[in-house]
């Protein structure tokens, strides 16, 4: 996923604005678990905020 930062940043938001919405978490709890699935998965934030938003965003 070749992205600038802006972009990027836009699109954990947005996946963060959905976790919350879809799931009930607070701001720091969606962040964190972006933050702890892209640690686990050794991928990036921006590609786990991407399959959050497919999943959940229809």
């Amino acid at each position: 996923m070749d992205i600038d930062k802006s972009e990027e940043k836009e699109l954990i938001f947005r996946a963060k604005k959905v976790l919350m919405t879809c799931l009930g978490m607070s701001e720091e709890q969606a962040h964190k678990f972006i933050q702890q699935q892209a640690m686990n998965l050794r991928r990036t934030k921006s590609e786990i905020a991407f399959d959050v938003l497919v999943m959940y965003e229809q």
